[in-house]
């Protein structure tokens, strides 16, 4: 069986932690953000910024099919405070309805370095307001390359994830899509490839997208998850063991090699170190 620590290259873009709750009182996030400060600035985030986004209220007739969209959507205002780190490429997001953290770099980061930021914070107002309500905790990993030839694509990635129709020779594949919606335990999975047809210096380029979103939606699963670190590293697994099924075999050697990676054969590939 592959471990993390097998793997000395990786082509990880981006990685998307956040905790949604009941929405909180402006004079509560007041005494919150006194809490946060210098929580952030010890943790290296050096740069603060408030700002106004909109945001969408949107009722669904089932939580997993935003195609069905009822029509009571409803926009509004809303203040995010964001801390960010530039020189590791962090973003720490908090609002009156969610903590977000997101890190888009070009090297690996272990995940122990970043792991208790939210559970910290949202300590933070668990201690500063009276009814403080969790609906959703979920991490978010997004894979990203590009491979110059789309009949390659299978001898590196899960076919079974990722493909596209060839029946008719004739077929220029511009875009192909795949959402698995399913559950593991107690932990709700959100599987979503995507191959999609660009242009480099006129000849065709494809991105292949792997997105892995695991989440928890029940409020006591959630709370027991942010007090033992070992349920974050278990549902971290969990990610890690849907991202390597992903792989073929001939991918996760080259991966997991100590030798230079191949860059014509695919870009957007990276060692860990």
């Amino acid at each position: 069986m592959v471990t993390r620590e097998d793997f000395h290259y990786n082509f990880l873009k981006n990685v998307i932690i956040r905790l949604d709750f009941q929405g909180v009182l402006e004079t509560e996030m007041d005494k919150v953000l006194v809490l946060i400060k210098p929580f952030a600035k010890e943790r290296g985030f050096s740069k603060y910024v408030e700002k106004n986004t909109k945001q969408i209220d949107i009722a669904f007739t089932n939580n997993e099919t935003p195609e069905s969209i009822e029509t009571t959507n409803k926009i509004r205002n809303q203040k995010v405070y964001s801390f960010i780190d530039e020189n590791r490429g962090f973003a720490l997001g908090v609002s009156n309805t969610f903590v977000c953290l997101q890190i888009n770099t070009v090297h690996y980061v272990p995940f122990d370095e970043y792991c208790d930021i939210i559970p910290i914070v949202s300590d933070f107002y668990k201690n500063s307001i009276d009814f403080f309500s969790v609906t959703r905790f979920g991490i978010r990993k997004i894979n990203e390359c590009l491979i110059e030839n789309k009949n390659e694509i299978g001898y590196y990635f899960n076919p079974s994830y990722f493909n596209f129709y060839n029946c008719i020779e004739e077929a220029d594949t511009i875009q192909s899509n795949h959402v698995n919606i399913f559950k593991c335990g107690e932990y709700h999975v959100n599987l979503i490839t995507n191959i999609a047809q660009g242009k480099f210096e006129g000849n065709p380029l494809y991105s292949v997208r792997l997105d892995i979103d695991t989440y928890l939606d029940k409020s006591e699963e959630i709370l027991l998850l942010l007090s033992e670190s070992g349920k974050m590293t278990e549902m971290n697994d969990l990610i890690f063991k849907i991202y390597t099924s992903s792989l073929t075999d001939k991918f996760i050697s080259l991966l997991t090699s100590d030798d230079n990676f191949d860059n014509t054969i695919m870009r957007g590939v990276e060692r860990n170190d």
